[in-house]
C-alpha cells in the first residue's frame, strides 16, 4: 500500500455528497473512508474548476462530468492501494461516449478530460 494514502486528511461528510455512489461504496473497502472522502472532495474541487473554466468560455461541459470524474479518482486511489492495474471506470467511459454522441466536438471533449486529469494530478502531488 502507498503509505501516504493512509495519512490523507479529509472531511468524512464528503461521502454523503458523492455523485458516484457505486464507485464510492466500492472504494470504502480499499482505500478506506478517509481516502475515499478525499477522492470525493478532490472530484468536487476539480469539477468546480471545470465549471469556472466553462464560465470563462474555456470549456464546454455537458453537466454530467462530476460523477465520471469522481469514479475515476476513486479508481485511481483504489489501484494505488491494492497495486492492481486500473483503467477508466465505466462511469467515465460512458460519459465520454455520451458527450461524443451528443455532438460535443472532440477537441472540447479532450480539453475537458485533460483539464480533469491535470487537476487531479495537481491534487495528488
Amino acid at each position: 500500500m502507498a503509505d501516504w494514502i493512509v495519512t490523507i486528511a479529509s472531511d468524512a461528510d464528503a461521502l454523503a455528497r458523492s455523485e458516484a455512489p457505486r464507485a464510492r461504496d466500492a472504494a470504502l473497502a480499499d482505500p478506506g473512508v478517509a481516502a475515499t472522502a478525499w477522492g470525493v472532495q478532490t472530484a468536487e474541487q476539480v469539477h468546480a474548476d471545470l465549471l469556472t473554466a466553462e464560465e470563462h468560455g474555456e470549456l464546454l461541459l455537458t453537466g454530467h462530468e462530476r460523477s465520471a470524474l469522481e469514479a475515476s479518482v476513486l479508481a485511481m486511489l483504489t489501484g494505488l492501494v491494492t497495486g492492481r492495474p486500473f483503467g477508466a471506470p465505466e462511469e467515465a467511459v460512458s460519459q465520454v461516449r455520451w458527450a461524443a454522441r451528443q455532438g460535443m466536438a472532440l477537441d472540447a471533449l479532450l480539453r475537458t478530460v485533460w483539464r480533469s486529469h491535470s487537476g487531479v494530478q495537481a491534487a495528488v502531488v
